[in-house]
């Protein structure tokens, strides 16, 4: 555990550059199996790159060092339990959502307190946002899960996750098509609290990294 916070390790190139590989990773989970044969998609891509989630959001914690091993067990349990199947996979998805939550979070929280904004913040951003779009497609498929009718136009079971991102995102983006529609009262709230979420993460990255760099404007002027 003493190389994974050491001083050198914080500078090695993949730590340095742990927000473009978290971005490339979650592009790879939200739109690679989904591309593929759905069957291929399902069994080996799917869960290969929620391994490599994982392993990239370990990256984004590793500074909360008394908490960081929690942490990781928390996803570790969480991505064992969905691994193992239906008796298990809606304890999974809840320990898995939290795990990402708590990402998020010490994601959001990394970024507010960086001196300047540079290419590799303006990603960080980019990962925060795409997480919380993630998070709900995780908390609806659970609703998903427990009441079947929850939302209509979704495939039934795990099958419907690829909807629920997509819905999930379109309720993030206020695109509001209409085609998926939430039918049970917990379903209409998650999805005004992501909405809700979504907005405010825009407005309070938008105006912390525009006073940042007013604030270092200033500095050189």
């Amino acid at each position: 555990m003493d190389m994974l916070f050491h001083t050198k390790y914080k500078e090695h190139p993949v730590m340095r550059y742990r927000y473009i590989i978290l971005f490339v990773v979650i592009l790879g989970k939200l739109f690679i199996p989904v591309i593929l044969n759905s069957n291929l998609g399902n069994r080996y891509i799917d869960p290969l790159f929620d391994v490599l989630l994982f392993w990239a959001s370990m990256l984004i914690v590793q500074k909360l060092r008394r908490a960081v091993m929690a942490i990781g067990v928390l996803g570790a349990v969480g991505l064992l339990f969905n691994f193992m199947g239906r008796s298990t996979d809606k304890f999974g998805l809840c320990l898995f959502s939290i795990f990402i939550a708590i990402v998020t979070y010490e994601l959001f929280r990394d970024l507010v307190g960086k001196k300047s904004i540079q290419i590799n913040e303006i990603v960080g951003a980019m990962d925060g946002y795409i997480l919380v779009g993630y998070i709900g497609s995780l908390m609806f498929l659970l609703i998903h899960l427990i009441y079947p009718n929850a939302f209509s136009n979704v495939s039934p079971g795990r099958a419907g996750m690829s909807d629920l991102i997509y819905f999930s995102f379109v309720t993030m983006l206020t695109i509001g098509y209409g085609d998926i529609v939430p039918q049970v009262p917990a379903a209409r709230s998650l999805v005004i609290m992501i909405g809700l979420v979504g907005q405010f993460y825009l407005v309070i990255v938008i105006a912390t990294f525009v006073g940042k760099f007013l604030m270092n404007s200033s500095k050189r002027g």
